[in-house]
Protein backbone atom coordinates (compact mmCIF):
# COMPACT_ATOMS: atom_id res chain seq x y z
CA UNK A 1 0.00 0.00 0.00
CA UNK A 2 2.73 2.46 1.00
CA UNK A 3 4.77 1.86 -2.15
CA UNK A 4 1.63 2.33 -4.24
CA UNK A 5 1.54 5.93 -2.97
CA UNK A 6 4.69 6.70 -4.91
CA UNK A 7 3.31 5.29 -8.14
CA UNK A 8 0.29 7.59 -8.41
CA UNK A 9 2.33 10.80 -8.40
CA UNK A 10 3.10 10.77 -12.15
CA UNK A 11 -0.67 10.87 -12.74
CA UNK A 12 -0.77 14.36 -11.24
CA UNK A 13 2.45 15.70 -12.75
CA UNK A 14 2.27 14.24 -16.26
CA UNK A 15 -0.58 16.53 -17.46
CA UNK A 16 1.78 19.47 -16.86
CA UNK A 17 3.73 18.36 -19.93
CA UNK A 18 0.93 19.87 -22.05
CA UNK A 19 1.40 23.28 -20.41
CA UNK A 20 5.18 23.62 -20.10
CA UNK A 21 7.87 23.99 -22.69
CA UNK A 22 9.92 20.82 -23.09
CA UNK A 23 13.47 21.91 -22.25
CA UNK A 24 16.59 21.08 -24.17
CA UNK A 25 18.26 18.30 -22.24
CA UNK A 26 21.86 18.76 -21.16
CA UNK A 27 24.61 16.19 -21.51
CA UNK A 28 24.36 15.09 -17.88
CA UNK A 29 20.57 14.65 -17.80
CA UNK A 30 20.42 10.91 -18.41
CA UNK A 31 23.26 10.14 -16.01
CA UNK A 32 21.60 12.21 -13.29
CA UNK A 33 18.24 10.55 -13.97
CA UNK A 34 19.71 7.04 -13.76
CA UNK A 35 21.58 7.69 -10.52
CA UNK A 36 18.88 9.71 -8.75
CA UNK A 37 15.99 7.38 -9.53
CA UNK A 38 17.93 4.23 -8.68
CA UNK A 39 19.08 5.64 -5.34
CA UNK A 40 15.63 7.00 -4.48
CA UNK A 41 13.93 3.70 -5.26
CA UNK A 42 16.40 1.87 -3.02
CA UNK A 43 16.12 4.47 -0.25
CA UNK A 44 12.33 4.41 -0.36
CA UNK A 45 12.10 0.63 0.09
CA UNK A 46 14.66 0.73 2.93
CA UNK A 47 12.76 3.56 4.63
CA UNK A 48 9.50 1.60 4.50
CA UNK A 49 11.22 -1.34 6.16
CA UNK A 50 12.65 0.98 8.83
CA UNK A 51 9.28 2.45 9.81
CA UNK A 52 7.81 -1.04 9.82
CA UNK A 53 10.24 -2.40 12.42
CA UNK A 54 10.83 0.76 14.52
CA UNK A 55 8.92 3.64 16.06
CA UNK A 56 8.28 6.60 13.75
CA UNK A 57 9.35 9.00 16.51
CA UNK A 58 12.83 7.46 16.33
CA UNK A 59 13.04 6.98 12.56
CA UNK A 60 11.90 10.45 11.44
CA UNK A 61 14.54 12.42 13.39
CA UNK A 62 17.35 10.19 12.11
CA UNK A 63 16.54 11.13 8.51
CA UNK A 64 17.33 14.75 9.36
CA UNK A 65 21.01 13.82 9.25
CA UNK A 66 20.83 14.17 5.44
CA UNK A 67 21.95 17.84 5.53
CA UNK A 68 24.95 16.80 7.62
CA UNK A 69 25.96 14.25 5.01
CA UNK A 70 25.40 16.88 2.31
CA UNK A 71 28.26 18.90 3.78
CA UNK A 72 30.46 16.07 2.49
CA UNK A 73 28.65 14.90 -0.66
CA UNK A 74 27.78 18.32 -2.13
CA UNK A 75 31.39 19.55 -2.40
CA UNK A 76 32.39 16.24 -3.96
CA UNK A 77 29.52 15.91 -6.47
CA UNK A 78 28.44 19.44 -7.42
CA UNK A 79 31.20 21.56 -5.90
CA UNK A 80 28.94 23.45 -3.48
CA UNK A 81 30.45 24.75 -0.25
CA UNK A 82 27.83 26.18 2.15
CA UNK A 83 28.75 29.29 4.10
CA UNK A 84 29.60 29.15 7.79
CA UNK A 85 26.12 30.35 8.76
CA UNK A 86 24.58 27.62 6.63
CA UNK A 87 26.77 25.00 8.28
CA UNK A 88 25.62 26.30 11.65
CA UNK A 89 22.03 25.79 10.52
CA UNK A 90 22.82 22.18 9.67
CA UNK A 91 24.27 21.77 13.14
CA UNK A 92 21.02 23.07 14.63
CA UNK A 93 19.08 20.44 12.68
CA UNK A 94 21.27 17.70 14.16
CA UNK A 95 20.75 19.12 17.65
CA UNK A 96 17.02 19.30 16.96
CA UNK A 97 17.04 15.62 16.06
CA UNK A 98 18.53 14.90 19.45
CA UNK A 99 15.94 17.01 21.24
CA UNK A 100 13.12 15.17 19.47
CA UNK A 101 14.42 12.02 21.16
CA UNK A 102 15.02 13.64 24.54
CA UNK A 103 12.40 11.34 26.08
CA UNK A 104 15.22 8.78 26.12
CA UNK A 105 17.03 10.80 28.79
CA UNK A 106 15.92 8.43 31.55
CA UNK A 107 18.38 5.96 29.99
CA UNK A 108 21.06 8.59 29.56
CA UNK A 109 21.41 11.80 27.57
CA UNK A 110 23.27 9.97 24.80
CA UNK A 111 20.59 7.28 24.45
CA UNK A 112 19.25 8.69 21.13
CA UNK A 113 22.69 8.34 19.56
CA UNK A 114 23.12 4.86 21.00
CA UNK A 115 19.75 3.97 19.43
CA UNK A 116 21.41 4.28 16.03
CA UNK A 117 23.73 1.45 17.04
CA UNK A 118 21.22 -0.66 18.96
CA UNK A 119 18.04 -0.21 16.91
CA UNK A 120 18.00 -1.74 13.43
CA UNK A 121 15.36 0.67 12.18
CA UNK A 122 17.52 3.63 13.20
CA UNK A 123 20.49 2.19 11.34
CA UNK A 124 18.39 1.73 8.22
CA UNK A 125 17.09 5.30 8.53
CA UNK A 126 20.67 6.56 8.80
CA UNK A 127 21.53 4.67 5.62
CA UNK A 128 18.52 6.26 3.91
CA UNK A 129 19.68 9.70 5.05
CA UNK A 130 23.09 9.08 3.48
CA UNK A 131 21.57 7.82 0.21
CA UNK A 132 19.36 10.91 0.02
CA UNK A 133 22.42 13.11 0.51
CA UNK A 134 23.79 11.65 -2.72
CA UNK A 135 20.58 11.59 -4.77
CA UNK A 136 19.76 15.20 -3.84
CA UNK A 137 22.92 16.40 -5.55
CA UNK A 138 22.03 14.52 -8.72
CA UNK A 139 18.58 16.11 -8.54
CA UNK A 140 20.28 19.48 -8.83
CA UNK A 141 22.32 18.24 -11.79
CA UNK A 142 19.12 17.01 -13.41
CA UNK A 143 17.31 20.31 -12.86
CA UNK A 144 20.24 22.26 -14.30
CA UNK A 145 20.19 20.02 -17.38
CA UNK A 146 16.42 20.35 -17.95
CA UNK A 147 13.89 22.30 -15.86
CA UNK A 148 12.42 21.87 -12.34
CA UNK A 149 8.99 20.61 -13.45
CA UNK A 150 10.31 18.41 -16.26
CA UNK A 151 12.86 16.88 -13.90
CA UNK A 152 10.21 16.23 -11.27
CA UNK A 153 8.02 14.45 -13.81
CA UNK A 154 10.97 12.45 -15.11
CA UNK A 155 12.11 11.13 -11.74
CA UNK A 156 8.60 10.30 -10.53
CA UNK A 157 7.82 8.43 -13.74
CA UNK A 158 11.10 6.49 -13.67
CA UNK A 159 10.89 5.63 -9.96
CA UNK A 160 7.33 4.41 -10.52
CA UNK A 161 8.57 2.03 -13.20
CA UNK A 162 11.34 0.78 -10.90
CA UNK A 163 8.88 0.17 -8.06
CA UNK A 164 6.14 -1.31 -10.25
CA UNK A 165 7.20 -4.97 -9.72
CA UNK A 166 6.98 -4.49 -5.95
CA UNK A 167 3.60 -2.78 -6.28
CA UNK A 168 2.21 -5.61 -8.38
CA UNK A 169 3.51 -8.20 -5.93
CA UNK A 170 2.12 -6.36 -2.90
CA UNK A 171 -1.22 -5.62 -4.55
CA UNK A 172 -1.69 -9.33 -5.24
CA UNK A 173 -1.49 -9.99 -1.50
CA UNK A 174 -3.31 -6.85 -0.31
CA UNK A 175 -6.16 -6.31 -2.77
CA UNK A 176 -8.62 -5.30 -0.07
CA UNK A 177 -6.30 -2.61 1.34
CA UNK A 178 -5.75 -1.17 -2.12
CA UNK A 179 -9.49 -1.04 -2.84
CA UNK A 180 -10.36 0.65 0.46
CA UNK A 181 -7.37 3.00 0.47
CA UNK A 182 -7.73 4.51 -2.98
CA UNK A 183 -8.65 7.95 -1.65
CA UNK A 184 -5.44 7.99 0.41
CA UNK A 185 -3.45 7.39 -2.77
CA UNK A 186 -5.09 10.39 -4.41
CA UNK A 187 -4.49 12.73 -1.47
CA UNK A 188 -0.90 11.61 -0.98
CA UNK A 189 -0.17 11.85 -4.68
CA UNK A 190 -1.48 15.41 -4.93
CA UNK A 191 0.35 16.66 -1.83
CA UNK A 192 3.66 15.00 -2.64
CA UNK A 193 3.54 16.15 -6.25
CA UNK A 194 3.23 19.77 -5.15
CA UNK A 195 5.97 19.29 -2.56
CA UNK A 196 8.35 17.75 -5.09
CA UNK A 197 7.70 20.52 -7.60
CA UNK A 198 8.53 23.15 -4.97
CA UNK A 199 11.66 21.26 -3.95
CA UNK A 200 13.00 21.10 -7.50
CA UNK A 201 12.37 24.80 -8.06
CA UNK A 202 14.16 25.59 -4.79
CA UNK A 203 17.15 23.42 -5.73
CA UNK A 204 17.48 25.52 -8.88
CA UNK A 205 17.75 28.68 -6.78
CA UNK A 206 20.10 27.84 -3.91
CA UNK A 207 22.44 25.24 -2.41
CA UNK A 208 21.11 21.69 -2.19
CA UNK A 209 22.10 21.49 1.47
CA UNK A 210 19.93 24.51 2.32
CA UNK A 211 16.88 23.08 0.54
CA UNK A 212 17.18 19.69 2.22
CA UNK A 213 17.89 21.44 5.52
CA UNK A 214 14.46 23.09 5.34
CA UNK A 215 12.81 19.94 4.01
CA UNK A 216 14.08 17.81 6.88
CA UNK A 217 12.28 19.99 9.41
CA UNK A 218 9.33 17.84 8.35
CA UNK A 219 10.64 15.37 10.94
CA UNK A 220 9.06 17.57 13.60
CA UNK A 221 5.68 17.41 11.88
CA UNK A 222 6.05 13.66 11.30
CA UNK A 223 6.53 13.06 15.01
CA UNK A 224 3.59 15.29 15.97
CA UNK A 225 1.20 13.83 13.38
CA UNK A 226 2.43 10.32 14.16
CA UNK A 227 1.49 10.80 17.81
CA UNK A 228 -1.94 12.13 16.84
CA UNK A 229 -2.86 9.76 14.01
CA UNK A 230 -1.09 6.54 15.01
CA UNK A 231 -1.71 6.60 18.76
Amino acid sequence: MAISFHNVQPLFLSPLLFFIEIPQLGNSFWLALSVSTSLNAIAYTIYLKAIKISDLSIIAPVTTFTPLFLLITSPLIVGEFPKLLGMFGVFLIVVGSYLLNIKEKQRGYFAPFRAIIIDQGSRLALLVAFIWSISSNFDQVGVQNSSPIFWGISIFFTISILLLPIVLYKSHHNRYKLKTGGWKLVIYGMINSVAMGCQMMAINLTFVAYVIYVKRTSALFSVILGKIILK
